[in-house]
């Protein structure tokens, strides 16, 4: 459970893939004994996302993946928090599974999950073309592999807005504002209840598809920073924190229908304002840093 400011909200799991389930109690296996200076070693790396950060299951039951990461990074595992590599220089090769342990350029023998992190936010990590923000978790589950892109809260929604409310929409600064505030709110319900101990979200579930698409202009620009790490909390804000399906995108504009939100800015109302109108009962509040962030990635 993780904490909200002084506010414990829980929130329930969701999600639910049977495959992927058996796939994580795999994992808890083969992470039982852990080591007790695993905590202390992690808080030390430098370059973890920003807290509050949500962990998005990218891939599962692959037999390989093409890892890239453009610029120097360093190898951790997950497990103990030690270091297992360092790299001043590009690195861009096939990931794979063996009865040894991961390959990915070189030979990782004995190590069956590792936590690629770039010395600088500003360093892509491409795990099939496709460039993500934040760190990657990649985890051997028998003769699979798993990738787990772990990135601040504020990443993930600026990557949903993007490809959610594309600029031909024309919408304006509130309506942006209003809808990032209900992405960011979705985002850590999933983050306070994660699916498991190695991911909070399916990247299918909430159409997260990293850098792929990404808005540039000043509206959505203003849009973010003016709302930075705003959520919602609150009774009757349910459909933005209930247990979700496989479709959080649709829950949200159902929720918060994109027509209706135009009309409210167009009457020149604020986001504060529209999002009252659809939740009349909640409040906004920032999110703050869990109490236990460093634990989610060595459970």
């Amino acid at each position: 459970m993780k904490h909200l400011g002084l506010t414990l909200i829980t929130f329930g799991c969701f999600l639910n893939s049977v495959s992927v389930a058996e796939d994580a109690n795999q994992m808890n296996q083969t992470q039982m004994n852990q080591d007790e200076g695993a905590i202390e070693r992690l808080a030390r790396i430098r370059g973890l996302p920003e807290e509050p950060s949500v962990r998005i299951l990218l891939l599962a039951n692959q037999e390989s993946m093409d890892v890239e990461v453009a610029g120097s990074h360093n190898i951790y595992n997950p497990k103990n928090g030690k270091k297992l590599e360092a790299s001043f220089l590009n690195s861009s090769y096939a990931m794979m599974p063996s009865p040894e342990g991961l390959k990915w350029g070189t030979e990782f023998p004995g190590i069956f999950q590792m936590m690629i992190v770039p010395d600088s936010p500003e360093t892509p990590i491409r795990v099939n073309g496709v460039e993500y923000p934040g760190i990657l978790l990649c985890y051997q589950v028998g003769d699979k592999l798993a990738a787990v892109n772990s990135l601040s809260l504020e990443d993930l929604t600026s990557s949903l807005l993007s490809c959610t409310l594309l600029p031909k929409f024309h919408d304006t600064k509130e309506t942006l504002a209003a809808y990032a505030i209900a992405f960011r709110t979705k985002g850590l319900a999933a983050a306070i209840s994660p699916k498991n101990t190695f991911w909070d979200a399916k990247a299918s579930a909430f159409g997260y598809h990293g850098k792929s698409v990404m808005r540039r202009d000043k509206a959505f620009q203003d849009a973010i920073k003016g709302t930075r790490k705003l959520v919602l909390i609150g009774k009757d804000v349910g459909p933005l924190t209930k247990a979700g399906g496989d479709d959080q995108v649709t829950e949200i504009l159902s929720a918060v229908p994109h027509e209706e939100v135009v009309k409210l800015s167009q009457n020149g109302k604020n986001a504060k304002e529209i999002l009252e109108f659809f939740f009349p009962d909640a409040v906004l509040t920032v999110a703050q840093k869990p109490n236990d962030d460093v634990k989610t990635y060595i459970k």
